[in-house]
């Protein structure tokens, strides 16, 4: 497919932003007082102390995870982004080429860490799809029966707006997607020229993921094969066989300039991003409703005999409407139920999550099990309610064995924090625990209920996610078809009704 790029998009982007006389509003003015004093530092002459010294304050932010690339300058803020100041594990750069361009570094490479950064950034900043890119939309996925398949056939150019977000292997762009119909008009349209153009172009808005590293393709190629399991084909669908509520759905895939991709609807933040947005703190009732919604994400999982083998809070979205919904995403480390794989390695945001066997899995090929899955579900549930005993590790083998140490004295660790914690996280824990129960979903999901109904006390109930912040901005579309009383196709599958769904889910309008 074809690919059009403005090849002078960033140094433009960058000639604007030093013009500003104001700090530019995605910069902290804390990075806008180190800029200062660098530049300082460069006009002074260079004294006796000052000699060999390297400028120690841009080597530690390119030690740091790359936050911005592409069209973004160095240390701007994305949207959708977590920021932390918790170090990566050791020789994580390292890690990651080798997993990603095994090609270009191979297990016995002889390449320093400075090296492997360089050739890290290279291949960050030079990925195909950027800001300004424009490509024909590939495969257009039905992801419910409300869907129209002319529709979507019309539904072809797409141009990417902005970096959104970036995890350790993907990129997530905003795009804006053109639905072109034919050009069948009839004479009274045609006497209105402005009615016309409305009716023959809309503009929808969706997310887009793509390999963050140039020519990294295997992964994004895994996880569109994943999504792919998960929505029946038009013959199953006619039949009836529906999708997953609370699994991401995939829109569209294809290819463009040599990066495959796949598009999904706009969501919300993830849970990661929302503890920053409401001050890392939750309600007991807020975090056993979450705990039901990320379960039957997981059960949708294991029902089609997939692990996802990376549960953590990034990889849990906010529906953005109905915003009750959460979605489970992020699939590049799935496999099917039994296989033996190795497992990538773990960046700050997600070394606490990993469930022990997993510690295992990222050294060396291990079966895929229920029990990951579960374990590392349980670690994010109890993060809600308490700082993990391992949250500030920094390396694989101090948080294993933290792990081991906090299942050998399970009940001396509840009853210290007692008063602290509700009564329903000992029995979630210890049937986590009890490796003799493969399937342990009814019996969480017991316990969570309860947990939620006696902590329920003002009804009706609204989390904090609605009352401790501003909701986002829905699109024109999206306020548009809140009017006419339905929801635009692009989120339709968001609103879908299924016997899994939680028993205090509110329910989402009907639609037309």
């Amino acid at each position: 497919m074809c690919i059009t790029k403005k090849k002078n998009a960033r140094n433009n982007y960058s000639s604007q932003q030093s013009s500003n006389s104001g700090p530019s509003p995605t910069k902290d003015n804390s990075d806008d007082r180190e800029t200062k004093t660098s530049k300082k530092k460069t006009t002074k002459p260079k004294s006796k102390s000052n000699k060999g010294q390297s400028p120690a304050p841009v080597e530690s932010e390119k030690d740091k995870s790359f936050i911005a690339m592409n069209l973004h300058p160095m240390g701007a803020r994305l949207a959708g982004h977590v920021f932390h100041k918790k170090p990566e594990p050791k020789d994580f750069t390292r890690r990651i080429l080798q997993s990603e361009r095994p090609d270009l570094v191979a297990p016995d490479s002889q390449l320093t860490t400075e090296e492997c950064h360089n050739l890290d950034e290279l291949l960050l900043n030079t990925t195909e799809l950027q800001d300004n890119s424009q490509f024909l939309l590939g495969t257009v996925s039905n992801i419910n029966d409300q869907t129209d398949d002319d529709e979507d056939e019309n539904m072809k150019c797409a141009s990417v707006l902005m970096l959104y977000d970036h995890g350790r292997f993907g990129n997530i762009h905003t795009i804006n997607v053109r639905c072109m119909p034919d050009d069948e008009t009839n004479e009274d349209e045609e006497k209105d020229k402005d009615n016309s153009k409305s009716k023959k172009t809309k503009e929808v808005q969706q997310i887009l993921k793509v390999g963050r590293r140039m020519n990294a393709n295997a992964r994004i190629e895994h996880e569109i094969a994943i999504l792919r399991c998960f929505y029946p084909v038009e013959q199953k669908r006619k039949e009836g066989e529906k999708g997953p509520t609370h699994i991401t759905p995939i829109i569209a895939n294809g290819d463009a300039g040599g990066s495959p991709y796949f598009t999904m609807p706009v969501m919300d933040v993830n849970l990661e991003r929302l503890k920053q947005q409401i001050g890392h703190k939750f309600r007991w009732v807020d975090s056993f409703y979450i705990g039901q919604e990320s379960m039957i994400g997981i059960k949708e999982c294991h029902d089609r005999s997939i692990i996802h083998r990376d549960i953590k809070p990034t990889n849990l979205l906010l529906c953005r409407e109905p915003n009750m919904f959460w979605w489970l995403c992020d699939f590049g480390d799935s496999c099917r139920i039994g296989e033996v794989k190795i497992i990538s390695p773990p960046d700050a945001l997600t070394l606490p999550y990993l469930s022990r066997a997993a510690h295992e899995a990222t050294q060396k090929p291990m079966k895929a099990t229920i029990a990951m899955d579960i374990e590392s579900w349980f670690y994010m549930l109890l993060d809600l309610f308490v700082v993990l005993p391992w949250k500030n590790m920094v390396e694989e083998a101090p948080t294993l064995a933290a792990k081991t140490a906090f299942w050998a004295n399970l009940t001396e660790f509840f009853q210290k924090r007692a008063a602290k914690l509700p009564p329903q996280l000992l029995p979630i824990a210890q049937i986590v625990g009890n490796s003799s129960i493969e399937k342990p979903y009814i019996q969480l999901k017991t316990i969570l209920r309860d947990g939620f109904d006696k902590n329920n006390a003002k009804q009706p109930w609204k989390p904090d996610w609605i009352t401790k912040r501003t909701p986002p901005k829905a699109s024109a579309e999206m306020a548009r078809s809140k009017e006419k009383g339905s929801i635009p196709k692009s989120n339709e599958s968001a609103s879908q009704t299924s016997d899994a769904k939680s028993k205090n889910q509110k329910k989402s309008p009907k639609n037309k």
